[in-house]
Protein backbone atom coordinates (compact mmCIF):
# COMPACT_ATOMS: atom_id res chain seq x y z
CA UNK A 1 0.00 0.00 0.00
CA UNK A 2 2.71 2.28 0.85
CA UNK A 3 4.40 1.67 -2.93
CA UNK A 4 1.06 2.27 -4.20
CA UNK A 5 0.40 5.85 -2.57
CA UNK A 6 4.35 6.66 -3.20
CA UNK A 7 3.38 6.05 -7.32
CA UNK A 8 0.61 8.16 -6.64
CA UNK A 9 1.96 11.28 -4.79
CA UNK A 10 5.32 10.77 -7.95
CA UNK A 11 2.67 10.72 -10.17
CA UNK A 12 0.55 14.14 -9.12
CA UNK A 13 3.90 15.65 -8.42
CA UNK A 14 5.22 15.71 -12.41
CA UNK A 15 1.08 15.58 -13.69
CA UNK A 16 -0.97 18.94 -12.96
CA UNK A 17 -4.80 18.23 -13.25
CA UNK A 18 -4.93 20.58 -16.46
CA UNK A 19 -2.41 18.49 -17.63
CA UNK A 20 -4.84 15.31 -16.82
CA UNK A 21 -7.77 18.01 -18.07
CA UNK A 22 -6.36 17.86 -21.65
CA UNK A 23 -5.22 13.98 -21.54
CA UNK A 24 -8.63 13.12 -21.06
CA UNK A 25 -10.05 15.44 -23.94
CA UNK A 26 -7.49 13.62 -26.49
CA UNK A 27 -8.34 10.06 -25.99
CA UNK A 28 -11.66 10.74 -26.12
CA UNK A 29 -11.21 12.78 -29.17
CA UNK A 30 -8.70 9.68 -30.37
CA UNK A 31 -11.95 7.31 -29.50
CA UNK A 32 -14.34 9.47 -31.30
CA UNK A 33 -11.89 9.22 -34.70
CA UNK A 34 -11.52 5.78 -34.04
CA UNK A 35 -15.61 4.76 -33.88
CA UNK A 36 -16.50 7.04 -37.15
CA UNK A 37 -13.69 5.56 -38.63
CA UNK A 38 -15.40 1.53 -38.42
CA UNK A 39 -18.83 3.54 -39.07
CA UNK A 40 -17.28 4.71 -42.20
CA UNK A 41 -15.49 1.21 -42.88
CA UNK A 42 -18.77 -0.54 -42.18
CA UNK A 43 -20.83 1.32 -44.83
CA UNK A 44 -18.31 1.39 -47.32
CA UNK A 45 -17.53 -2.60 -47.15
CA UNK A 46 -21.82 -2.89 -46.80
CA UNK A 47 -22.59 -0.32 -49.94
CA UNK A 48 -19.61 -2.21 -51.98
CA UNK A 49 -21.17 -6.14 -51.08
CA UNK A 50 -24.48 -4.35 -51.80
CA UNK A 51 -22.74 -3.15 -54.82
CA UNK A 52 -21.34 -6.32 -55.72
CA UNK A 53 -24.47 -8.52 -55.43
CA UNK A 54 -26.52 -6.30 -57.87
CA UNK A 55 -23.54 -6.15 -60.51
CA UNK A 56 -23.46 -10.11 -60.30
CA UNK A 57 -27.04 -9.99 -60.63
CA UNK A 58 -27.25 -8.36 -64.11
CA UNK A 59 -24.14 -9.72 -65.60
CA UNK A 60 -24.82 -13.80 -64.67
CA UNK A 61 -28.34 -14.02 -66.32
CA UNK A 62 -26.75 -12.34 -69.30
CA UNK A 63 -23.72 -14.32 -69.38
CA UNK A 64 -26.26 -17.14 -69.61
CA UNK A 65 -28.49 -16.40 -71.93
CA UNK A 66 -26.01 -14.70 -74.02
CA UNK A 67 -24.31 -18.63 -74.10
CA UNK A 68 -27.44 -20.33 -74.80
CA UNK A 69 -28.14 -17.82 -77.63
CA UNK A 70 -24.92 -18.33 -79.39
CA UNK A 71 -25.39 -21.85 -79.44
CA UNK A 72 -28.76 -21.67 -80.73
CA UNK A 73 -28.11 -19.30 -83.60
CA UNK A 74 -24.18 -20.95 -84.37
CA UNK A 75 -23.25 -16.84 -84.01
CA UNK A 76 -23.10 -14.72 -80.89
CA UNK A 77 -25.56 -11.92 -81.00
CA UNK A 78 -24.24 -9.43 -77.83
CA UNK A 79 -26.92 -7.28 -78.14
CA UNK A 80 -29.46 -8.63 -75.94
CA UNK A 81 -31.52 -6.86 -73.75
CA UNK A 82 -29.37 -5.94 -70.82
CA UNK A 83 -26.43 -4.92 -72.57
CA UNK A 84 -27.64 -1.39 -72.62
CA UNK A 85 -27.48 -1.72 -68.92
CA UNK A 86 -24.14 -3.43 -68.87
CA UNK A 87 -22.64 -1.19 -70.71
CA UNK A 88 -23.98 1.71 -68.05
CA UNK A 89 -22.24 0.27 -65.29
CA UNK A 90 -19.36 -0.19 -66.64
CA UNK A 91 -18.73 3.83 -66.11
CA UNK A 92 -17.76 2.55 -62.62
CA UNK A 93 -14.76 1.46 -61.89
CA UNK A 94 -15.63 -0.97 -59.21
CA UNK A 95 -18.38 -2.03 -61.64
CA UNK A 96 -15.98 -3.33 -64.28
CA UNK A 97 -13.56 -4.72 -62.03
CA UNK A 98 -16.87 -7.14 -60.42
CA UNK A 99 -17.53 -7.70 -64.14
CA UNK A 100 -14.35 -8.92 -65.24
CA UNK A 101 -14.02 -11.29 -62.46
CA UNK A 102 -17.48 -12.83 -63.39
CA UNK A 103 -16.46 -13.11 -66.56
CA UNK A 104 -13.24 -14.58 -66.18
CA UNK A 105 -14.68 -17.04 -63.95
CA UNK A 106 -17.11 -17.86 -66.17
CA UNK A 107 -14.47 -18.31 -69.00
CA UNK A 108 -11.91 -20.58 -67.39
CA UNK A 109 -14.93 -23.09 -66.87
CA UNK A 110 -16.20 -23.35 -70.71
CA UNK A 111 -14.78 -23.76 -73.67
CA UNK A 112 -15.60 -23.49 -77.22
CA UNK A 113 -18.54 -21.50 -79.18
CA UNK A 114 -19.68 -20.48 -75.30
CA UNK A 115 -16.06 -19.33 -74.66
CA UNK A 116 -16.12 -17.17 -77.65
CA UNK A 117 -19.26 -15.03 -76.63
CA UNK A 118 -17.36 -14.69 -73.06
CA UNK A 119 -14.08 -13.60 -74.92
CA UNK A 120 -16.49 -11.05 -77.45
CA UNK A 121 -18.54 -9.67 -74.39
CA UNK A 122 -15.34 -8.88 -72.61
CA UNK A 123 -13.89 -7.11 -75.05
CA UNK A 124 -17.35 -5.36 -76.25
CA UNK A 125 -17.49 -3.78 -72.87
CA UNK A 126 -13.97 -2.98 -73.60
CA UNK A 127 -12.53 -4.35 -70.41
CA UNK A 128 -8.94 -5.55 -72.03
CA UNK A 129 -8.72 -1.93 -71.06
CA UNK A 130 -8.57 -2.34 -67.63
CA UNK A 131 -6.74 -5.58 -68.10
CA UNK A 132 -3.88 -4.02 -69.75
CA UNK A 133 -3.10 -1.40 -67.21
CA UNK A 134 -2.72 -3.74 -64.31
CA UNK A 135 -0.21 -5.65 -67.00
CA UNK A 136 1.56 -2.06 -66.43
CA UNK A 137 1.70 -1.89 -63.12
CA UNK A 138 4.50 -1.86 -61.16
CA UNK A 139 2.76 -4.10 -58.28
CA UNK A 140 3.51 -8.13 -59.16
CA UNK A 141 0.08 -9.10 -57.88
CA UNK A 142 -1.75 -6.65 -60.79
CA UNK A 143 0.38 -7.21 -63.13
CA UNK A 144 -0.05 -11.04 -62.59
CA UNK A 145 -4.16 -10.43 -62.87
CA UNK A 146 -3.62 -8.25 -65.84
CA UNK A 147 -1.39 -11.25 -67.52
CA UNK A 148 -4.52 -13.69 -66.98
CA UNK A 149 -7.51 -11.89 -67.78
CA UNK A 150 -5.88 -10.71 -71.01
CA UNK A 151 -4.70 -14.67 -71.86
CA UNK A 152 -7.82 -16.23 -70.39
CA UNK A 153 -9.64 -13.64 -72.88
CA UNK A 154 -8.07 -14.72 -75.85
CA UNK A 155 -6.07 -11.14 -76.55
CA UNK A 156 -3.35 -12.16 -78.66
CA UNK A 157 -2.59 -8.02 -79.29
CA UNK A 158 -1.06 -8.65 -76.40
CA UNK A 159 1.10 -11.63 -76.80
CA UNK A 160 4.64 -9.71 -77.20
CA UNK A 161 4.13 -7.59 -73.48
CA UNK A 162 3.27 -11.18 -72.08
CA UNK A 163 6.32 -12.77 -73.81
CA UNK A 164 8.52 -10.07 -72.12
CA UNK A 165 7.66 -11.43 -68.99
CA UNK A 166 7.89 -14.95 -68.84
CA UNK A 167 11.55 -14.54 -67.37
CA UNK A 168 10.21 -12.02 -65.00
CA UNK A 169 12.14 -11.77 -61.43
CA UNK A 170 8.68 -12.07 -59.80
CA UNK A 171 8.00 -15.59 -59.79
CA UNK A 172 4.20 -15.05 -59.88
CA UNK A 173 4.24 -12.85 -62.84
CA UNK A 174 6.42 -15.32 -64.30
CA UNK A 175 4.64 -18.05 -63.92
CA UNK A 176 1.33 -16.34 -65.11
CA UNK A 177 3.25 -14.87 -68.10
CA UNK A 178 4.50 -18.40 -69.41
CA UNK A 179 0.75 -20.05 -68.80
CA UNK A 180 -0.65 -17.10 -70.71
CA UNK A 181 2.11 -17.11 -73.75
CA UNK A 182 1.31 -20.57 -74.04
CA UNK A 183 -2.63 -20.05 -74.02
CA UNK A 184 -2.07 -17.33 -77.02
CA UNK A 185 0.42 -19.18 -78.91
CA UNK A 186 0.22 -22.79 -78.11
CA UNK A 187 3.37 -24.61 -79.20
CA UNK A 188 4.80 -21.10 -80.96
CA UNK A 189 4.93 -19.89 -77.32
CA UNK A 190 7.74 -22.71 -76.15
CA UNK A 191 10.42 -20.74 -77.46
CA UNK A 192 10.59 -18.60 -74.09
CA UNK A 193 12.55 -21.73 -72.84
CA UNK A 194 15.15 -20.65 -74.84
CA UNK A 195 15.83 -17.99 -72.53
CA UNK A 196 14.54 -19.42 -69.14
CA UNK A 197 16.62 -18.75 -66.64
CA UNK A 198 15.27 -19.36 -63.38
CA UNK A 199 13.77 -22.48 -62.23
CA UNK A 200 10.63 -24.00 -63.66
CA UNK A 201 8.87 -25.58 -60.50
CA UNK A 202 7.43 -28.74 -60.80
CA UNK A 203 3.86 -27.38 -60.47
CA UNK A 204 4.01 -24.95 -63.58
CA UNK A 205 5.03 -27.76 -65.60
CA UNK A 206 2.78 -29.52 -64.78
CA UNK A 207 0.23 -26.68 -65.21
CA UNK A 208 2.32 -25.73 -68.85
CA UNK A 209 2.11 -29.64 -69.74
CA UNK A 210 -1.96 -29.59 -69.32
CA UNK A 211 -2.31 -26.47 -71.33
CA UNK A 212 -0.49 -27.95 -73.86
CA UNK A 213 -2.05 -30.96 -74.38
CA UNK A 214 -5.41 -29.45 -74.18
CA UNK A 215 -4.36 -27.66 -77.78
CA UNK A 216 -4.11 -29.15 -81.07
CA UNK A 217 -0.82 -31.64 -81.64
CA UNK A 218 1.29 -29.17 -83.70
CA UNK A 219 5.01 -30.03 -84.22
CA UNK A 220 7.58 -27.85 -81.81
CA UNK A 221 10.83 -26.73 -82.46
CA UNK A 222 14.05 -26.35 -80.39
CA UNK A 223 14.42 -29.45 -78.09
CA UNK A 224 17.40 -30.30 -78.86
CA UNK A 225 18.56 -26.67 -77.48
CA UNK A 226 16.23 -27.19 -74.59
CA UNK A 227 18.23 -30.64 -73.68
CA UNK A 228 21.47 -28.48 -73.49
CA UNK A 229 20.00 -25.75 -71.66
CA UNK A 230 22.25 -24.68 -68.09
CA UNK A 231 18.52 -25.11 -66.51
CA UNK A 232 18.24 -27.96 -64.93
CA UNK A 233 14.61 -27.55 -65.07
CA UNK A 234 14.64 -26.41 -68.45
CA UNK A 235 15.82 -30.14 -69.57
CA UNK A 236 13.54 -31.98 -67.58
CA UNK A 237 10.92 -30.17 -68.88
CA UNK A 238 12.05 -30.79 -72.75
CA UNK A 239 12.23 -34.76 -71.97
CA UNK A 240 8.64 -34.29 -70.22
CA UNK A 241 7.77 -32.75 -74.07
CA UNK A 242 9.15 -35.41 -75.66
CA UNK A 243 7.40 -38.33 -73.37
CA UNK A 244 4.19 -36.68 -73.68
CA UNK A 245 4.29 -36.10 -77.04
CA UNK A 246 5.96 -39.01 -78.28
CA UNK A 247 8.89 -37.39 -80.20
CA UNK A 248 10.48 -40.82 -80.85
CA UNK A 249 12.73 -39.26 -83.33
CA UNK A 250 14.45 -37.47 -79.84
CA UNK A 251 15.49 -41.02 -78.70
CA UNK A 252 19.26 -40.82 -78.44
CA UNK A 253 19.24 -37.80 -77.20
CA UNK A 254 17.24 -38.76 -74.24
CA UNK A 255 19.44 -41.83 -73.53
CA UNK A 256 22.58 -39.00 -73.99
CA UNK A 257 20.66 -37.47 -70.82
CA UNK A 258 21.39 -40.88 -68.95
CA UNK A 259 25.38 -39.29 -68.81
CA UNK A 260 24.24 -35.91 -67.43
CA UNK A 261 25.62 -35.26 -63.87
CA UNK A 262 22.67 -34.27 -62.48
CA UNK A 263 20.65 -37.28 -60.83
CA UNK A 264 17.02 -35.49 -61.67
CA UNK A 265 17.95 -34.68 -65.38
CA UNK A 266 18.57 -38.86 -65.35
CA UNK A 267 15.87 -39.72 -63.80
CA UNK A 268 13.65 -37.87 -65.93
CA UNK A 269 15.29 -39.19 -69.17
CA UNK A 270 14.54 -43.05 -67.89
CA UNK A 271 10.72 -42.18 -67.30
CA UNK A 272 10.39 -40.22 -70.51
CA UNK A 273 12.32 -43.50 -72.35
CA UNK A 274 9.09 -45.69 -70.97
CA UNK A 275 7.49 -43.84 -73.57
CA UNK A 276 9.63 -43.73 -76.55
CA UNK A 277 11.27 -46.92 -76.33
CA UNK A 278 12.94 -49.06 -79.07
CA UNK A 279 14.37 -52.71 -78.86
CA UNK A 280 17.79 -51.41 -77.73
CA UNK A 281 16.09 -49.18 -74.98
CA UNK A 282 16.17 -51.66 -72.23
CA UNK A 283 19.96 -52.29 -72.89
CA UNK A 284 21.25 -48.75 -72.36
CA UNK A 285 19.09 -48.30 -69.19
CA UNK A 286 20.27 -51.99 -67.81
CA UNK A 287 23.90 -50.68 -68.40
CA UNK A 288 23.35 -47.02 -66.36
CA UNK A 289 21.77 -49.18 -64.01
CA UNK A 290 24.86 -49.86 -61.68
CA UNK A 291 25.54 -46.25 -61.01
CA UNK A 292 22.45 -44.95 -60.46
CA UNK A 293 20.85 -43.49 -56.80
CA UNK A 294 18.13 -45.79 -55.19
CA UNK A 295 15.80 -43.57 -56.15
CA UNK A 296 16.82 -43.81 -60.21
CA UNK A 297 17.07 -47.66 -59.72
CA UNK A 298 13.58 -47.70 -58.10
CA UNK A 299 12.42 -45.60 -61.79
CA UNK A 300 14.56 -47.89 -64.53
CA UNK A 301 13.31 -50.87 -63.05
CA UNK A 302 9.62 -49.65 -63.41
CA UNK A 303 10.89 -48.46 -66.80
CA UNK A 304 11.93 -51.80 -67.57
CA UNK A 305 8.60 -53.47 -66.81
CA UNK A 306 6.37 -50.95 -69.11
CA UNK A 307 9.03 -51.92 -71.85
CA UNK A 308 8.40 -55.76 -70.89
CA UNK A 309 10.92 -57.18 -72.96
CA UNK A 310 11.67 -60.80 -72.24
CA UNK A 311 15.29 -60.56 -72.59
CA UNK A 312 15.71 -58.44 -69.51
CA UNK A 313 14.39 -61.38 -67.20
CA UNK A 314 17.90 -62.42 -66.04
CA UNK A 315 18.90 -59.30 -65.34
CA UNK A 316 15.67 -58.90 -63.42
CA UNK A 317 15.94 -62.57 -61.70
CA UNK A 318 19.18 -61.01 -60.06
CA UNK A 319 17.78 -58.35 -58.57
CA UNK A 320 15.07 -60.03 -57.02
CA UNK A 321 17.79 -61.24 -54.53
CA UNK A 322 19.01 -57.25 -53.74
CA UNK A 323 19.30 -56.80 -50.11
CA UNK A 324 17.07 -53.54 -50.32
CA UNK A 325 13.29 -54.77 -50.36
CA UNK A 326 12.19 -51.82 -52.10
CA UNK A 327 14.40 -52.97 -55.16
CA UNK A 328 13.30 -56.57 -54.34
CA UNK A 329 9.58 -55.61 -54.88
CA UNK A 330 9.87 -53.41 -58.23
CA UNK A 331 12.16 -56.07 -59.81
CA UNK A 332 9.69 -59.03 -58.99
CA UNK A 333 6.72 -56.35 -60.09
CA UNK A 334 9.12 -55.79 -63.63
CA UNK A 335 9.60 -59.45 -63.94
CA UNK A 336 5.97 -59.92 -63.69
CA UNK A 337 5.35 -57.76 -66.62
CA UNK A 338 8.49 -58.89 -68.63
CA UNK A 339 7.87 -63.16 -68.79
CA UNK A 340 5.28 -65.57 -67.70
CA UNK A 341 7.47 -67.57 -66.37
CA UNK A 342 7.86 -64.59 -63.67
CA UNK A 343 5.35 -66.30 -61.59
CA UNK A 344 7.06 -70.10 -61.32
CA UNK A 345 10.21 -68.01 -60.19
CA UNK A 346 8.97 -66.18 -57.31
CA UNK A 347 7.09 -69.34 -56.56
CA UNK A 348 10.52 -70.91 -55.94
CA UNK A 349 11.79 -68.12 -54.42
CA UNK A 350 9.10 -67.83 -51.49
CA UNK A 351 9.62 -71.73 -50.51
CA UNK A 352 12.87 -70.70 -49.15
CA UNK A 353 11.65 -67.49 -47.89
CA UNK A 354 8.41 -67.04 -46.62
CA UNK A 355 8.05 -63.01 -46.93
CA UNK A 356 7.83 -64.00 -50.93
CA UNK A 357 4.09 -65.34 -50.36
CA UNK A 358 2.92 -62.14 -48.70
CA UNK A 359 5.27 -59.82 -51.96
CA UNK A 360 3.98 -62.24 -54.33
CA UNK A 361 -0.12 -62.75 -53.10
CA UNK A 362 0.49 -58.86 -53.42
CA UNK A 363 1.81 -58.67 -57.02
CA UNK A 364 -0.99 -61.01 -58.67
CA UNK A 365 -3.50 -58.95 -57.41
CA UNK A 366 -1.91 -55.64 -59.16
CA UNK A 367 -1.83 -57.70 -61.82
CA UNK A 368 -5.29 -58.48 -61.85
CA UNK A 369 -6.65 -54.87 -60.74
Amino acid sequence: IKTIIADTLLFARFIRPKQLFYLGILCLIAAAVTMLYCFYYSARRNKFRNQKAHIKQLVDPYISQSILESMDLEETNLRLSGFDELQQQCKDPYNRKVIINELVLARKNLAGQAAQTIEQLYTSLQLQLDSEQKLRSYKWHKKAKGIQELSLMGQRQYWKSIYRLTDHSNEHVRMEAQAGIVRLLGFASLRFLNSATYQISEWQQINLLYLLESLPVAEFQGIERWLHSSNKSVVIFALKLIGSFRRYEQHDLVIKCLQRTEPEIRQQAIKTLANIYREDTAAFIIEQYPVETWHNKLEALKTLGKIGAEDVAPFLVGEINHPDPAIRMEAARALLQCTAAASQVLQQKAITDNSWNTILAQLENEMRA
